[in-house]
C-alpha cells in the first residue's frame, strides 16, 4: 500500500446514491480509506470524479460493489 492517492471517474444512474454509499463506506469502521466526491456532472447521465485516501485499488473495487448492491 502506497501513500498516493487515486483519482477516478464513475458514471452512474444517480449522484444521490452514489454519495449515500461513499458516506457508508467511509462510516464503516472496518474499512480505513476515505472517499471523497471531488467533482460531480449531473446531465442525462451523471459522472463524478472520486479521490481516494490511500492508493488500493481494492477498496475501489469493494466501493463499486456496495453502490451496485444498495
Amino acid at each position: 500500500m502506497s501513500n498516493q492517492k487515486i483519482r477516478f471517474n464513475v458514471m452512474v444512474m444517480d449522484l444521490n446514491i452514489l454519495e449515500k454509499v461513499v458516506k457508508i463506506y467511509n462510516e464503516d469502521p472496518y474499512t480505513y480509506v476515505d472517499f471523497e466526491i471531488v467533482s460531480e456532472i449531473d446531465d442525462e447521465l451523471a459522472f463524478a470524479t472520486i479521490e481516494v485516501s490511500e492508493n488500493n485499488i481494492d477498496d475501489v473495487f469493494r466501493l463499486g460493489y456496495r453502490l451496485a448492491v444498495f
